[in-house]
């Protein structure tokens, strides 16, 4: 429920020439005052109704926001913003500093109410939003339009809003010839889009910051998609506990990213249940025949692409459903012919790349953070952890020798001797020392307990964990 621009009577709205009528002065309000109301009165009623209907909104289920007008003094303004971002069912606190109605200019005007806002809204844990105007702008308010994303950006505001480029098409009054320049120019400066035409040309730092910029947007993006990341994450530990196996499917550089997983899984987590089907012919990846893979009914077969219309990725996901496999889409756009054909998709649109089609850049990074997650997280359900040690690793060097041994010593809290003792009794098995260490058994005993709990740990140990 969006509370737009609570505020009492303005006088001229109902045809009445007289300023100092700002309010009601009924008997009820003068009750409720002790006698004419007053300038406190106002805002202290004011407040006490947005209460009452917040409540009545979340009480059915629904959220709040309340936008202010950009005003703290005056009839109509609310001196203390605090007393409505403070309201317990708000959600989302608002303003909408239209600059042109108020005669300031728009950098300064907006970026002070986009200030006060962002504080006003921090001190109470609820977001801000703010909302700029494309309605009633000239080309020539086109530098004043960008500097106020540029103030309310800079004071912190992400959630931005803007209304009635065209205005509303039949308010005339606030329509320009200039409809379609505005939506441009607020498109761009709303989205982050920027004009890369110059790129080559333009110095090494500042393609650094740019490029880290574009970057620092694909963590949100994936987070995004938390919801379908978990739900495949659960579908596939549940096949390979069941006895299944995990194999990812792609081309070009995201089946090389996913081919990377594979290399890092098996050593990390001593596990052969992950592998993956790809192809280092660029051509190959047109060709929806190519990609051969062994799957049955027990596994899951995840199709990798960017573009979610990779044929090679198709061809072996359509193979895999039939043969009865589980199926999982993971593309970087929106309804893509990959996630409409598998079984579970997950969509990540992080945009446009800096570098034109590049899927090598935020579509790889992207999908590297989620292959790594569900690797990582399908390798925990399935007791390849204890805690966040990394117990089940295959020590084939010293290095990795090194880190089992402080893997079981943490888990154990056992001397060092005896670590180095069970960890030799268990025949270098990180797993089957801790079991031994914290059962008080023999490395025959705990190998054959964590054999029976599947190799989790926790189960292995029993009532000895509490």
């Amino acid at each position: 429920m969006f509370w737009d621009e609570p505020h009492w009577t303005v006088p001229a709205h109902v045809g009445i020439d007289d300023p100092a009528r700002w309010a009601c002065c009924c008997d009820v309000c003068r009750d409720l005052a002790g006698g004419v109301p007053t300038t406190a009165f106002r805002e202290s009623s004011l407040v006490d109704f947005l209460r009452e209907m917040t409540e009545h909104v979340a009480a059915r289920g629904g959220k709040n926001t309340i936008c202010l007008l950009p005003l703290t003094e005056g009839a109509h303004g609310i001196a203390n913003w605090d007393l409505v971002a403070s309201l317990p069912q708000l959600d989302v606190f608002a303003t909408d500093p239209y600059w042109k109605n108020f005669g300031e200019a728009a950098g300064s005007f907006v970026g002070r109410l986009a200030t006060l806002l962002a504080d006003t809204a921090g001190r109470h844990g609820v977001v801000p939003q703010l909302w700029l105007p494309s309605f009633g702008l000239t080309r020539d308010d086109v530098p004043d339009l960008e500097a106020a994303v540029g103030a309310a950006r800079a004071a912190g505001i992400e959630d931005l809003w803007t209304w009635g480029y065209e205005a509303c098409a039949h308010m005339t009054h606030l329509a320009t010839p200039d409809a379609p320049l505005v939506w441009e120019v607020v498109t761009k400066a709303l989205t982050g889009g920027v004009d890369l035409r110059d790129l080559d040309l333009r110095p090494t730092a500042e393609l650094v910051r740019l490029i880290n910029a574009e970057d620092s947007t694909i963590a949100d993006a994936v987070a995004g998609a938390t919801p379908e990341i978990a739900a495949a994450i659960d579908a596939i530990s549940a096949r390979l506990e069941a006895g299944g196996r995990f194999v990812y499917v792609g081309a070009g550089i995201l089946g090389r990213i996913a081919a990377g997983d594979v290399a890092e899984c098996g050593p990390t987590f001593s596990t052969d249940l992950i592998s993956a089907v790809t192809t280092e012919v660029e051509a190959e990846e047109d060709d929806p025949e190519l990609a051969r893979l062994d799957a049955g009914a027990d596994d899951v077969v995840l199709g990798v692409s960017a573009s979610g219309r990779t044929p090679y990725t198709l061809g072996a996901i359509e193979r895999a459903k039939e043969a009865g496999a589980l199926t999982i889409g993971l593309a970087c756009v929106r309804d893509s012919a990959l996630a409409i054909s598998t079984d579970l998709a997950i969509e990540v649109d992080v945009g446009p790349e800096v570098i034109a089609g590049s899927t090598r850049m935020k579509a790889g990074t992207a999908q590297k953070l989620v292959l790594n997650t569900i690797s990582t997280v399908a390798m925990v359900k399935l007791g390849k952890t204890f805690g966040n040690l990394m117990v089940d690793v295959q020590a084939s060097n010293e290095k990795l020798r090194a880190r089992a041994r402080r893997a079981v010593a943490i888990a154990t809290a056992a001397p060092e001797e005896e670590v180095a003792a069970a960890i030799a009794a268990a025949g270098g098995d990180a797993k089957v020392a801790i079991v031994s260490l914290l059962a008080g058994v023999d490395a025959q005993t705990a190998r054959s307990r964590l054999s029976a709990a599947r190799g989790v740990i926790r189960e292995a140990v029993g009532n000895v964990m509490g």
